[in-house]
């Protein structure tokens, strides 16, 4: 069921794609004020969890069932790590096992629509009532970073104020917008990580991008049995994308055949990823513009 969720997710915020010219991005400043009023919600917690070269701030966002402990949560993430086969038995007689997924927006400044679908997100789940909205929270702790970029969003930028592809930068680990990644990834061992990016287009018949990572440059990690599940995810989220055609607003979208999997479709593969060493199911995600 678990996988099927999760393309759910991803399609919650699927863009509604328009033209360019008529998109307005959310602009930073107007980002806490949005989630102050959404965090009237119960299910919905949020703070500061660093700053950015030029001082502004980054937020973690936590959705989920509020009787949930997310304490008890993430120390759990912990014991899978040393003790697996008595951790799969507490699954097992524990049905209410929460998982947590991350969702990281806008690590490229100026690829907007991965923040502004990040609060689309935060809205459905922090205020919905449907069955579906419903059913993922029973079974996930949602975690955002909102905004990875700030200065990157404010300056017009792909890299931050320092000139760094935040991207690129998860090995080095020298930008402080980097090292919040890491912390919340640290903090809470998620099984699935989004990575909202936007804009690229490889083929016009099958726009966006979805990319589960190719095969690491290190050979002890055993990519085969890592790509059983995240293939399947990749395409299962191009499916519903190909079926939800007919609610997009420009003809590449509704005319769309599939999206690119570079896994898949492109001979030379992607990139390594790091979010992959942690054992966490990567998914890099990329779409045009949002309305």
């Amino acid at each position: 069921m678990r996988p099927l969720l999760i393309a759910v997710i991803f399609l919650l915020f699927t863009p509604i794609v328009s033209e360019a010219n008529a998109y307005e991005p959310i602009p930073y400043e107007e980002i806490l004020p949005i989630l102050e009023a959404y965090n009237q919600s119960e299910r919905m917690e949020f703070e500061v969890i660093g700053q950015s070269v030029q001082g502004r701030d980054l937020y973690e966002v936590v959705i989920t069932h509020p009787d949930v402990d997310v304490e008890e949560v993430k120390e759990f993430r912990e014991t899978m790590q040393v003790e697996p086969t008595a951790s799969l038995q507490t699954i097992k007689d524990e049905p209410d096992f929460h998982v947590p997924i991350l969702i990281i927006g806008g690590i490229h400044g100026n690829e907007f629509p991965g923040t502004d679908a990040v609060l689309e997100l935060i809205e459905r789940f922090a205020f919905a009532e449907d069955e579906e909205t419903l059913a993922i929270l029973d079974e996930h702790v949602l975690v955002f970073n909102v905004v990875n970029n700030p200065d990157g969003r404010e300056l017009g930028t792909r890299q931050n104020a320092n000139g760094f592809d935040l991207n690129r930068d998860h090995v080095t680990l020298s930008q402080p917008e980097t090292m919040v990644n890491i912390d919340m990834i640290r903090d809470w061992n998620p099984m699935v990580l989004l990575d909202l990016h936007g804009f690229v287009i490889y083929d016009d018949d099958n726009p966006g991008l979805i990319e589960p990572t190719t095969h690491p440059h290190n050979p002890n990690y055993e990519h085969d049995l890592y790509l059983k599940w995240a293939m399947p995810n990749a395409e299962a989220m191009e499916a519903e994308l190909v079926t939800n055609r007919d609610q997009y607003e420009t003809d590449r979208y509704r005319n769309m055949q599939g999206t690119y999997i570079p896994y898949r479709d492109m001979e030379d593969g992607w990139m390594i990823i790091h979010r992959f060493l942690h054992r966490c199911m990567r998914i890099t995600t990329e779409y045009m513009v949002i309305r």
